[in-house]
């Protein structure tokens, strides 16, 4: 069966809100990949926390397609390490989690997070 007029305008929102985020948050993501560009030995060597340990198993599983398993980590650090460094972008990468899992509005409001999340950390 067809979609109903409602579902259409809710789709088409949270395609909205994800478009105005991807375009806001391009910029911040732009900045750490040049990070990942640099040569390895001009890479400062960073010991990684427990919570840091965490997030690379997630975008290890993010990576392997196992996206309802990435969400569920990242979802797991954001509660265990509320203040954790990193916050901003385990939200994002859970947004992309549902992403990828349809789940439109979900991701959607995980991305406005984001924004807030980015704005609250420049200050």
């Amino acid at each position: 069966m067809g979609h109903s007029l409602m579902d259409e305008q809710r789709r088409h929102r949270s395609w909205s809100v994800l478009l105005v985020s991807f375009m806001l948050i391009t910029p911040f993501t732009a900045k750490l990949a040049a990070a990942d560009d640099l040569p390895s030995e001009q890479k400062p060597v960073q010991e990684v926390d427990a919570g840091g340990k965490k997030l690379l198993a997630a975008q290890g599983l993010y990576q392997r397609g196992l996206f309802k398993l990435a969400a569920q980590e990242y979802a797991d650090f954001l509660s265990e390490n509320p203040r954790h460094a990193q916050r901003t972008a385990a939200l994002y990468a859970l947004g992309l989690c549902q992403y990828r899992q349809d789940d439109f509005e979900r991701a959607a409001a995980l991305m406005a997070s984001v924004l807030k999340d980015g704005r609250a950390g420049a200050l």
